[in-house]
């Protein structure tokens, strides 16, 4: 295109009858089971030359020519997604479209002493005995482990999961025992809330926790290398 006079920088014009061609829409969902209230990370897959697009997201409006979404519903159900693209060969847009299936918050209980503990630890009279047990049978991202009190081995939690205990730092502890990390997280959206994490230990970063976000913990005689 001829530089304009005076030339304009930074931006662009759209010239009719310029933008034509095939074009293909997909979406990538980042789960499309899972929680309710939890996130759900979505990417535009457009392939051609675009004049407008648009996310309709059931529940969550309207958002146009962005090139990615999020959305968390608040009940269970199913959910469509619907990406809408447009150029002059395709006036009335093309669209691709995905299910995202919401269902309640999972929950899977621990009791240090549970007597009778059956995966995947539904009830308080099937508790696990240890939260690593709880977090590995956890499939749906955004299921709660809940922990009540006592002292626990040390959990590697690298699945986005939220585990809580039910009265709080005071009465719930991962101890790790001098040699281990207390807890290690996925990433910002696993999370831990109401525990006290002592005596860890780890050949690098945070020998009381590391990644993750924690709510409502008290760390103590921790150490890293």
């Amino acid at each position: 295109e001829a530089w304009g006079s005076p030339p304009s920088i930074g931006c662009d014009e759209y010239h009719p009858g310029a933008v034509t061609g095939p074009l293909t829409v997909g979406i990538a969902a980042a789960f499309t089971n899972v929680a309710a209230g939890f996130p759900v990370e979505l990417t535009a897959l457009i392939d051609g030359r675009t004049t407008a697009s648009a996310w309709n997201i059931d529940g969550g409006g309207v958002v146009s020519n962005q090139p990615y979404a999020s959305h968390a519903w608040p009940a269970p159900g199913d959910y469509a997604v619907v990406l809408r693209a447009y150029n002059e060969s395709q006036p009335a847009g093309i669209s691709s479209t995905v299910i995202v299936h919401v269902v309640t918050q999972p929950v899977h209980y621990v009791v240090a002493n549970s007597g009778s503990p059956v995966a995947p630890y539904t009830s308080w009279a099937t508790a696990a005995t240890n939260i690593q047990d709880a977090v590995d049978v956890a499939t749906v991202p955004g299921a709660l482990v809940l922990v009540t009190n006592g002292t626990y081995s040390p959990v590697w939690v690298g699945k986005l999961l939220s585990v809580r205990s039910v009265n709080g730092p005071q009465f719930t502890t991962i101890d790790g025992g001098g040699g281990s990390r207390c807890v290690s997280l996925y990433d910002y959206r696993s999370s831990l809330s109401g525990f006290t994490l002592t005596n860890g230990f780890a050949n690098g970063f945070g020998g009381g926790a590391y990644g993750g976000t924690l709510n409502n913990c008290t760390l103590s005689g921790n150490s890293a290398s």
